[in-house]
């Protein structure tokens, strides 16, 4: 177990959960990030990149995650010594807590101790990452079950465990949503929204991915939310770009 110590107050407002499903575009939204230096990037899927990051150091800097003791140690070190880095990407949450119980927990002698250790390792993370000074975002693989009780289509990240029956949504104050959208339920959307635009090549597929950022009716299972005015009304759908979240973080906080 890491013996990294956590102390700080939690203030960190600058945490996006993206979850959805797969194949809806949440790798491919880092696209416009690859040639940025100030972007560490943790693979915890062990997965390739959609995109090439410059060889030459120029551009995200990457760390494959083939153990989940490297995940909170990188973060302390990032925070610690890496002042130049202003966004830290964890893809995804979902499979580095997988890790931690294929690798930790279920070979452990004592696995009742061992499920304990895995919900403090998740919530000593999150403390570092809420106590933190950078950009997270921090992306994750969702499932869809019905809800009997709420009688719709609940969407939630599958952690199991304590963490999973509380919610690892419960850790955001911003959540959202990839999707996959016809560019026809598009339209409305479009008018005077300048974060969501449509390329020659998406004209001709007929559909754009995108990132939903609030419910509608159709979607009141899921957990999307943000701050009230964070985001304009006619932007519930913006490009597929984490760049423009980052953006628009700094604008709403008053950064430069």
């Amino acid at each position: 177990m890491s013996n990294t110590q956590i102390s700080s107050k939690p203030d960190n407002k600058r945490i996006v959960l993206i979850a959805g499903g797969p194949s809806m575009g949440k790798t491919h939204s880092l696209h416009q990030m690859a040639n940025d230096p100030g972007v560490a990037y943790l693979n915890t899927d062990l997965k390739d990149l959609p995109f090439r990051i410059p060889t030459d150091g120029t551009g995200m800097k990457h760390c494959n995650v083939d153990d989940a003791m490297i995940a909170p140690d990188a973060v302390a070190k990032l925070e610690a010594d890496m002042p130049e880095i202003h966004t830290v990407v964890v893809d995804t949450i979902t499979f580095l807590m997988n890790q931690y119980r294929n690798q930790y927990v279920l070979n452990a002698p004592d696995t009742r101790a061992a499920w304990q250790q895995y919900a403090m390792y998740y919530h000593n993370l999150m403390h570092q990452i809420k106590s933190g000074t950078k950009n997270y975002i921090i992306l994750a693989h969702t499932t869809t079950a019905y809800n009997e009780t709420e009688l719709v289509n609940e969407t939630t990240v599958p952690i199991q465990g304590s963490v999973g029956k509380v919610g690892v949504e419960a850790d955001y104050n911003i959540i959202i949503t990839p999707r996959k959208i016809t560019l026809t339920a598009l339209q409305p959307y479009l008018d005077g929204n300048d974060l969501l635009t449509v390329t020659d090549r998406e004209q001709k597929l007929g559909f754009k991915y995108v990132f939903q950022t609030g419910l509608t009716a159709e979607t009141l299972g899921e957990k999307i939310r943000s701050p009230m005015d964070l985001w304009a009304e006619n932007e519930l759908y913006i490009n597929n770009d984490i760049q423009l979240i980052t953006n628009r973080l700094s604008e709403y906080y008053n950064e430069s």
